[in-house]
């Protein structure tokens, strides 16, 4: 191990309190600190068992790993408590981003420690059971795809926005187009057409029919038309009109919006097709606005 003091020369500190046994300095395998936030600390210098120091909460340093383990830069890892060393097994916990690749031979690895990833992020399993490493999960109202397996009542590591492979059917019409919005199969667990109850994501690389996954953006953001009845700009004429709007809503509302001259709105309907909404009353009379709102699809 080398000597590591410049890797703490840039690094963010904070103190905390050793418990009933002594923590070594950091030297890659050993000085490693699980804090109660969930993040990791290391030790610049040793700290006596019941007594105060300092934790070293950012930086970039290196870390033991196993042989035979293989790393990209960019991989998350863990950190293993019992070998002392990281792993890919982030149910153990997220201590870093790799930042130069590390080959089967290599005896350690270079990461940040702590990333800040505003995509993953912890999941506690309460489905009942074990859930395996890529399986879709609902929280609330967004998807999240778990990164390693997590037993039930276990809490793990999920991934909340970025891009991330999801299990589609194969045949005709899956070849999906790029940045059309998929909904998900719960019956079946994979993505699906409907968007009816949200989106898990919108395609980034558009699949083969024989492609079992499809590269997706996780819970994206519906687009949205705001539809004014009065404006000639759209197609209106007379009674009725079409919107171009470039997408099938799912959702639709349509509110009056008052200016003081009343409205009287008769026999009114509306039809929702692909890329367009289409009106049609009997009799639409007053200086009152009728506002329409088109959603693609449901807000989580």
């Amino acid at each position: 191990m080398k000597n590591r003091t410049q890797e703490f020369k840039n690094a963010d500190f904070v103190n905390f309190t050793a418990g009933a046994s002594p923590v070594l300095s950091f030297n890659g395998a050993d000085g490693v600190v699980r804090l109660p936030s969930g993040r990791f600390g290391l030790a610049y210098d040793a700290v006596a068992a019941n007594a105060a120091g300092t934790l070293a909460v950012s930086g970039r340093f290196l870390f033991a790993k196993a042989t035979g383990v293989v790393l990209a830069q960019g991989d998350l890892i863990g950190w293993d408590v019992a070998n002392r060393r990281v792993t890919t097994d982030l149910t153990l916990g997220l201590i870093g981003r790799v930042t130069v690749a590390a080959l089967t031979a290599q005896t350690e690895v270079e990461a940040d420690l702590n990333p800040v990833d505003p995509g993953v992020r912890t999941w506690t399993n309460r489905t009942g059971g074990d859930v395996a490493a890529g399986v879709v999960v609902r929280d609330g109202g967004t998807f999240l795809v778990v990164i390693n397996a997590v037993a039930n009542n276990a809490t793990g590591i999920a991934r909340s926005e970025g891009e991330a492979l999801i299990t589609k059917p194969t045949g005709a019409g899956t070849d999906y187009a790029a940045n059309i919005a998929l909904g998900w199969d719960d019956a079946n667990s994979r993505v699906t057409t409907s968007v009816n109850l949200g989106a898990i994501g919108r395609v980034v690389t558009v699949p083969a029919t024989a492609d079992t996954t499809v590269r997706v953006r996780l819970n994206p953001e519906p687009r949205v038309a705001q539809l004014d009845l009065t404006a000639t700009a759209h197609g209106v004429s007379g009674n009725s009109g079409t919107w171009v709007i470039g997408f099938t809503p799912t959702t639709f509302e349509f509110l009056i919006f008052l200016v003081g001259g009343g409205l009287n709105l008769t026999g009114f309907t509306s039809v929702r097709t692909a890329g367009t909404v289409t009106f049609q009353a009997t009799s639409i009379t007053g200086t009152d606005r009728l506002v329409g709102r088109a959603s693609e699809f449901p807000r989580g």
